[in-house]
């Protein structure tokens, strides 16, 4: 017993000392919210790691008894049944500790909750708008036409999203012929890299042939975006600048649903697409071969 409220004095402590997650500052929750959130999370981590060993341990089992001769089915059934409460249990855990998180907000923090969550909605028609060619983003190599959710948030007119499909054929065609490009430079440089003897030139050659043509395609959909952009008006414009501006919250809100909403198994495609489109403007991956 002493020894559990010294671990939750502990905790408590550290929540004290470490600095703010962004989530605490732009709540801001108090040093004792933080302590109840950071105990209810580490007691919740220890419980999940606890059944993650069991669970290891079943699938081993299992393993086990799938392999015996004959077989036996009571053994299976029992272990089969153990693995799936132990999974409604991490589910309920996880119910409760978001549950438990949300009690410890105020009403005006709980608006503020609120308030990010409804960003949600533009990060999906922010994602809409990059793979629309609205939009930079270098992991997306064929821009698609606006969706309907797009059109009615920018108010595009008829005309204005029939220029954009006709400028996104445009570049699909002329982007295909330089990727094409690209690929038969690519195949030739491997190729040439294993030959004996080695040839520089040849080399130096096919290597500014394939980024020549990566180099083209990134213009083109640089000019794109340009004349996409150019042709909205003023309103247009400035909607599509909230849009990036609501992406800046993606961070903010994945932590927020970790914490205080009950996150979904799968990320939502357009947080992911957001966390995409900033590892390719980083340079941490790209599209381009």
């Amino acid at each position: 017993m002493r020894i559990l409220i010294a671990l939750v004095a502990a905790s408590g402590l550290f929540a004290q000392l470490r600095p703010p997650r962004p989530i605490d500052a732009y709540l801001e929750l108090t040093g004792d919210q933080r302590s109840r959130v950071d105990a209810d999370q580490a007691e919740y981590a220890r419980q999940e790691r606890t059944a993650a060993v069991r669970q290891a341990q079943l699938s081993i089992e299992i393993q086990r008894e799938t392999s015996a001769e004959p077989l036996n089915p009571a053994a299976l059934d029992v272990r089969y049944a153990e693995q799936e409460t132990l999974r409604r249990q991490s589910d309920a855990r996880t119910k409760k500790l978001i549950a438990d998180n949300y009690a410890v907000l105020t009403a005006p923090q709980r608006q503020k909750l609120v308030a990010l969550q409804e960003s949600q909605r533009l990060l999906v028609l922010a994602a809409s708008a990059r793979y629309s060619g609205l939009l930079e983003d270098a992991c997306i190599a064929w821009p698609t036409p606006p969706a309907n959710e797009l059109v009615a948030y920018l108010q595009l007119t008829a005309e204005q999203a029939r220029a954009i499909a006709s400028r996104q054929g445009e570049f699909a065609v002329a982007a295909a012929g330089l990727q094409w490009e690209a690929f038969l430079a690519g195949v030739a440089f491997d190729r040439a890299n294993n030959a004996e003897p080695l040839d520089p030139q040849v080399l130096g050659d096919l290597a500014v042939r394939r980024e020549s043509a990566q180099r083209e395609i990134a213009g083109r959909r640089k000019k794109l975006i340009a004349e996409n952009q150019a042709a909205l008006t003023t309103r247009q414009k400035q909607l599509l600048d909230a849009l990036t501006e609501a992406e800046k919250l993606a961070p903010l809100l994945r932590e927020a649903n970790r914490v205080f909403v009950e996150e979904p198994r799968i990320l939502p495609y357009y947080l992911e697409g957001s966390l995409r489109s900033t590892l390719c403007r980083s340079g941490s991956f790209s599209f381009l071969p």
